[in-house]
């Protein structure tokens, strides 16, 4: 699938340019959301400690004798069931993050991307274009991509550079990020997404469909033409002789046997 884009400039200049997004196709059943998962429980800190009995200060003498006092028999006064005991089962610290393969990893891209195909807008790299760190020039070039300020917007960059962090740090809706750190989950949140045409580039070779598994739409090879070769794009035509049915070749003489090689030898002497 192609998408004939326009390349806007952060200055209002626009390129003629067409860039086709990747069309890793959705061949694949599973959704992104179980794509997001895995990022999100990754996140986990997991820091949750309690102290077991073997950990808690105290307990060590037995608080009564076992017999004669008509109490239940008690070892140790930090027990489980009383106030200030350990904890039984309790949570400890423990890594949360689960793995994803790379296949499924690249594939959960290529779906977030087809997904919001419909949503993205390529612009001209913004390095050179904007050239102070203002906050007002990035809405008017938000304004004039077509994009609403109040809407959830991720601008895609090759590189993060000073003027774009300080003119969009202070903007309530608006999130950069580098194409290497890029995640589902901000794709799948994100109601706009703006992406610099040398972001694309690096989309379409790591996500694309000649890239991605489970995909039916794969790139066909490019073949180049020889130069030495002969012209053949203009066909050439049979003569009537060849368009004729070929005659079948005749069979070849079978060898002579030895009785019969010995007769016709005498044959000529006869003679």
């Amino acid at each position: 699938m192609e998408h004939e884009l326009l390349l806007p400039s952060a200055n209002g200049f626009r390129l003629c340019r067409s860039h086709p997004l990747p069309c890793a196709h959705l061949t694949y059943r599973r959704s992104p959301v179980q794509g997001r998962a895995p990022l999100r429980q990754n996140k986990r800190q997991g820091n949750a400690s309690t102290l077991t009995r073997a950990e808690v200060r105290g307990g060590g003498r037995k608080p009564f004798a076992q017999k004669g006092t008509g109490n239940a028999r008690q070892g140790s006064s930090r027990t489980p069931l009383k106030p200030g005991g350990g904890v039984i089962f309790g949570p400890k610290p423990r890594d949360w993050s689960i793995k994803m393969n790379k296949k499924e990893r690249r594939l959960a891209y290529a779906t977030a991307f087809q997904n919001a195909a419909e949503s993205i807008t390529v612009v001209d790299d913004l390095e050179g274009s904007l050239t102070q760190p203002r906050t007002k020039e990035l809405m008017a070039a938000l304004k004039r991509w077509g994009v609403d300020p109040e809407a959830h917007t991720l601008i895609i960059v090759d590189r993060l550079f000073d003027n774009l962090n300080l003119a969009g740090r202070n903007v309530r809706n608006v999130v950069f990020n580098t194409i290497n750190n890029l995640s589902v989950y901000d794709l799948l949140r994100a109601d706009r997404v703006v992406v610099e045409s040398s972001a694309l580039s690096f989309i379409q070779e790591f996500y694309g469909a000649s890239s991605t598994p489970n995909s039916k739409a794969v790139a066909p090879p490019v073949t180049y033409a020889d130069t030495s070769a002969p012209d053949l794009s203009t066909p050439i035509e049979a003569s009537s002789a060849e368009k004729e049915s070929p005659a079948e070749p005749e069979a070849a003489a079978e060898p002579e046997s030895g009785a019969q090689a010995e007769t016709g030898a005498e044959a000529q002497q006869d003679e």
